[in-house]
């Protein structure tokens, strides 16, 4: 793995202990599952049923998304060590640090679990830089202050800061939803061309709709048995099409 990818699966696999407001005992916590691989895929497919579901590995798509500042990250782990700072919740580090050692301040916040998402952990994330210049989503110097959950109930969980630079136009990852394409069909064994696909999955690609697997699932009739892999699925459409499906991450942005 890069140093990158590292550094972000190691946050997202942080031991955060145990809450009173967490039922982890029952259905277990992020932190107990195997490390993150760079061998899983990004995203990846299940079947319940009828039901068609995208995962995307959220460590993963971050590091495909983002960049840690490691000048940054290893000022902050030095300044938390401080006997100082001990008594500071994570949450309290971060904007602590943030605001008094770095000069910036805080323009955006909020968890992933707010929105609709496909992520396989969620996160809660910060936006901070040195002057608020109009939109905070498209400040050129935003910094994105990353908590990764790592616990089971969302309430509490939460790992320690990741101080991030967001690659593209935005100052955070955009787009937390995976879509899905045909890249294969038949309609009473006659082969789809490219520009039948294109009209069938229009509905279930990102800047459609807020939920593509949402809509996807709803025009299925029946899942084809045995067809499912991790990484694509067939399917009978309600409207008569028998297609092969696969869902990915949108990180080119």
């Amino acid at each position: 793995m890069t140093k990158n990818q590292e550094t972000i699966a190691k946050a997202f696999r942080f031991n955060t202990g145990k809450s009173m407001l967490d039922s982890g005992d029952f259905y277990g916590r992020h932190y107990d599952k195997p490390p993150i691989s760079e061998e899983q895929p990004l995203v990846r497919i299940d079947v319940y049923s009828n039901e068609v579901t995208a995962t995307i590995e959220t460590a993963l798509f971050l590091a495909e998304t983002c960049e840690v500042d490691f000048d940054i990250q290893e000022q902050f782990d030095a300044w938390v060590a401080l006997e100082e700072n001990s008594d500071l919740s994570w949450f309290e580090a971060g904007e602590t640090f943030a605001n008094s050692v770095l000069g910036l301040t805080q323009l955006a916040r909020d968890n992933t679990y707010n929105n609709e998402n496909d992520l396989s952990q969620d996160y809660v994330w910060e936006v901070y830089a040195a002057d608020d210049q109009g939109d905070w989503i498209y400040q050129d110097d935003a910094l994105m202050v990353c908590y990764a959950h790592t616990g089971c109930d969302a309430r509490g969980g939460y790992a320690y800061p990741l101080f991030m630079r967001c690659q593209g136009d935005y100052s955070i990852p955009m787009n937390i939803v995976a879509e899905w394409r045909i890249s294969e069909g038949t309609l009473d064994k006659k082969e789809l061309s490219q520009e039948e696909c294109q009209e069938l999955d229009e509905e279930w690609q990102i800047g459609y709709s807020s939920c593509p697997s949402y809509q996807f699932s709803k025009d299925i009739e029946k899942v084809i048995e045995d067809s499912a892999t991790i990484d694509s699925v067939e399917v009978k459409l309600k409207s008569g099409e028998i297609v092969k499906v696969w869902a990915s991450a949108r990180t080119d942005y």
